[in-house]
């Protein structure tokens, strides 16, 4: 773990001082350590599906939870957790929980979500089972009543985005894409509006995905970002939702994971192919640079990036909370601290800082509320 003063060149420390620790199953890639909004449960995603709630004050194991067996199918997990944080003015109106598990079913996975009440970790409801596997965290709408996500399916080729119902076994949307599987969904709620063509009077919660890298493709193959928003006059039950989906661009560039949202939902930012970035800087009353439009700020390959690397950095950029940088390692030992153009006329985004690692970082930074100091994890420990 290394923290770093944001806005300088030095390492702060690099030996936390420890407060407390805890056993827990595995932890691989994708699986997530996060507390709660309440700062209550720190929640753990293992590799086996297992998620476990940790008293975030002292370490003690609340509870933890298995999926479902079905059979004798092994279970894997790439997932961190989302949380819904419940209504306090409604008192049937609880918090919860949710992740997806893959079942390894062979030679056609299949994944569900699961859901557990916060903060006592009981199972609320487990979502059918849909084709493929599960692409990173599904994310739950503001109002606690649906959970998107990604899956990709046919040897992770095709990609899924599918509306799941919380709580009953009924499916919201299911959209199919056979160009390239998809990368994990990021949710934006309540924006300001919908950052796109015909999009302007829908302050919906909105879902940003892209292309990922199909593993059968040598070279980077074509991709395109998406966005979604439950349309403003939708009725549970009407159509009109898979028109919703929006293909936004479609350029040469995939990614691994979902992308950073910021400014009211106007702006957001991709790790993409090639160790680079793109980036959409939004103002409100625009009509040029949305986005359905190319990217109006990027991060060509440096030296240091090694541009011989096709494939996108895997972990997800966190922008601070002024949102004048965006904190993301690369597909090279780097992690940077990448300024955010101030204006529509600058369009390239420059480095303010690298830090070499000894491994690659692929979990998502944490940056201090105050944006004096930023975390980084490394994925050798």
């Amino acid at each position: 773990v290394l923290a770093r003063r944001v806005f300088a060149e030095e390492v702060y420390f690099e030996l936390p001082a420890e407060k407390w620790n805890s056993k827990v199953k595995p932890v691989g890639e994708g699986n997530a350590v996060q507390i709660s909004p309440d700062g209550a449960i720190v929640y753990v995603t293992s590799t086996d599906g297992t998620l476990t709630g940790l008293d975030a004050g002292n370490g003690d194991v609340k509870f933890t939870h298995t999926p479902p067996q079905i059979g004798d199918l092994d279970i894997t997990c790439a997932s961190g957790v989302s949380i819904y944080p419940g209504n306090s003015s409604n008192v049937n109106d609880t918090a919860y929980v949710a992740y997806s598990v893959v079942y390894e079913r062979s030679p056609s996975p299949t994944s569900v979500v699961v859901a557990v009440s916060h903060p006592d970790g009981q199972q609320t409801w487990v979502s059918q089972e849909l084709d493929g596997v599960a692409a990173g965290t599904p994310q739950i709408t503001s109002d606690g009543k649906y959970i998107f996500l990604t899956h990709n399916s046919d040897f992770e080729t095709v990609g899924h985005f599918t509306g799941l119902i919380y709580d009953t076994e009924f499916v919201l949307l299911s959209y199919q894409d056979t160009v390239n599987p998809f990368a994990a969904p990021a949710v934006f709620h309540n924006p300001a509006e919908g950052y796109y063509r015909d999009g302007d009077d829908n302050t919906n919660d909105i879902f940003l995905w892209a292309h990922t890298h199909n593993q059968l493709d040598e070279t980077v193959g074509e991709g395109g970002n998406f966005a979604f928003q439950i349309p403003v006059d939708y009725v549970l039950g009407g159509d009109g939702l898979r028109e919703a989906i929006v293909k936004l661009d479609s350029r040469g560039w995939q990614t691994n994971s979902p992308p950073a949202i910021g400014n009211m939902g106007r702006t957001c930012f991709y790790s993409v192919s090639r160790n680079e970035f793109r980036g959409w800087i939004g103002v409100e009353d625009d009509t040029i640079g949305k986005f359905h439009k190319k990217a109006n700020a990027d991060l060509k390959s440096t030296p240091n990036a090694n541009p011989d690397r096709t494939l996108p950095p895997l972990n997800t950029p966190v922008l601070s909370k002024n949102e004048s940088l965006v904190f993301a390692g690369r597909a090279t030992n780097v992690f940077s601290a990448i300024k955010v153009p101030s204006s529509r006329n600058e369009t390239a985004m420059e480095v303010l800082w690298e830090l070499e690692t000894t491994s690659l970082v692929k979990s998502p930074a944490i940056v201090t509320d105050d944006d004096m100091y930023v975390f980084v994890t490394q994925s050798e420990g």
